[in-house]
């Protein structure tokens, strides 16, 4: 089952749908999460949230920037790069 879990990879497209959902079923603007949390208007629940939801919008960053990467890399070889 572990297995399953691990080939499921968030993405910036899918965390952005999710978060405009959450942001608006917790009545709360739709503004960038760090703003959020700095404004000092939510509650425990909804701040640990919205930090355990920047944790995943990073690792999904990093994981598209480290593939876009990889896709000029290969590229480049291709065109004769080194």
């Amino acid at each position: 089952m572990e297995d399953n879990l691990m080939a499921y990879v968030e993405n910036i497209s899918a965390l952005t749908d999710e978060y405009t959902f959450w942001c608006k079923a917790q009545g709360l603007k739709c503004v960038d999460a760090m703003e959020l949390i700095h404004e000092g208007e939510l509650n425990r629940h909804q701040n640990a949230w919205v930090v355990k939801f920047i944790d995943r919008w990073e690792a999904a960053w990093d994981r598209e920037i480290k593939a876009e990467e990889a896709d000029l890399q290969a590229c480049w070889h291709r065109e004769g790069g080194e």
